[in-house]
């Protein structure tokens, strides 16, 4: 039974198989990447130059054909900008490296591994906005510089992106840091969108995939709309309640994911996903090309909106911002506590439930049913 399950477990993990087609794996992963390749670029074409309209971006496509089209309106590439965002992701490296942080282990790995990791994004986040400010005030630049250059700083995080991926693939197959958390399909391309290794690190202890997702992603992510504000205020010389809105909620968002970063830990990115085209081009130029689509609207189409407007749209975000991080607290500190704890005054409720993987494995788990937005005190004795 035991030499049966272990070559279940060669065949299958995660939801990978190791006889996947290489055609049909390829033609899908393929057509995945070149989609949300279109989106992102196409995204900013229509920001940059169709006042926002993918319809009028469409229609020019139509009548110019495809290479006048790219011709016209593709981002050059440029030495300043290429430079700026290698800059940025040497920065992010110093500081994930040199700044002191909290030390936490992860979940244990499906091949057995505990890993440790060093978090210290929220240090990490605080002295790059502290960082990119002085630059302003000592006149090094503009906190609209990411704004007006970001068609060329975008397409530098797609060519990083797609560079640190093709990295990752040959690690894998070359040097894998966890041989036991590696796996291929049997199709490179799906391989290279996919990933093939879990946990791909630089040594024992630096994590290139909560590197790149934390980082510089959701670290990108706030520099991003402080720029574009920036440039709503270069403008149109003020920030419109809209755009402020946006700052505060997608701010809190950033600031909380890095504040209780060792949460991130537990998530399905660590802990399931593999490190490929979806996470690491995802992280690096899919994440804050699309997540900062709204300052970068507003940047250029301010919105301003009643006082009654502007106060129930913020308290929806923060109202359901506060709903969700309690919910998740409250399923998190119940399984920690494996049901033991006191909820909104009451004892959790919860259904323990077991299932089958398909390696014949029984695993267990808590879901909880009781509770309000409010965090659980878990009662370990």
């Amino acid at each position: 039974m035991h030499t049966q399950r272990n070559e279940v477990f060669k065949t299958v993990f995660w939801g990978r198989q190791n006889n996947l087609s290489p055609i049909l794996g390829g033609l899908s992963a393929i057509s995945l990447m070149i989609v949300v390749l279109l989106l992102v670029m196409s995204s900013c074409i229509a920001l940059e130059h169709f006042d926002a309209s993918l319809l009028n971006m469409l229609a020019a496509l139509w009548h110019q054909g495809c290479w006048n089209f790219l011709a016209e309106y593709f981002p050059r590439p440029s030495a300043g900008t290429f430079f700026a965002y290698l800059g940025w992701v040497t920065l992010q490296a110093v500081l994930y490296t040199l700044l002191p942080g909290r030390s936490y282990v992860g979940q244990p790995t499906p091949g057995g591994s505990l890993l440790m990791y060093k978090l210290n994004g929220f240090q990490a986040l605080i002295m790059t906005i502290t960082l990119y400010v002085l630059t302003t005030v000592g006149s090094l630049t503009k906190l609209s510089y990411v704004a007006k250059s970001w068609a060329g700083i975008l397409l530098s995080a797609n060519i990083y992106g797609v560079f640190i991926t093709l990295v990752a693939y040959l690690k894998a197959h070359l040097r894998p840091s966890y041989r036991s958390d590696t796996r291929f399909s049997g199709s490179p391309i799906h391989d290279f969108y996919s990933g093939c290794e879990l946990n791909p690190r630089l040594g024992e202890h630096w994590d290139i995939k909560l590197f790149h997702i934390g980082r510089l992603g959701m670290g990108a992510w706030i520099i991003i709309d402080i720029s574009f504000a920036s440039l709503q205020l270069h403008n149109f010389g003020d920030i419109s309640n809209s755009m402020a809105i946006v700052l505060i909620l997608q701010g809190i968002y950033v600031l909380d994911f890095f504040w209780n970063e060792h949460w991130y830990l537990r998530t399905i990115d660590i802990h399931h996903d593999h490190f490929g085209f979806y996470l690491a081009w995802g992280s690096t130029a899919g994440l804050p090309g699309v997540y900062s689509l709204q300052a970068m609207f507003l940047a250029n189409h301010p919105v301003h909106l009643s006082i009654v407007g502007a106060t129930i749209i913020l308290a929806i975000g923060i109202v359901g911002y506060i709903i969700f991080r309690s919910s998740n607290n409250q399923r998190l500190r119940v399984r920690l506590a494996n049901g033991k704890c006191i909820i909104w005054g009451t004892e959790a409720k919860v259904i323990r439930t077991s299932y089958k993987t398909f390696d014949g494995s029984v695993h267990k788990s808590l879901l909880l049913y009781s509770g309000t937005p409010v965090p659980c005190q878990p009662t370990l004795t």
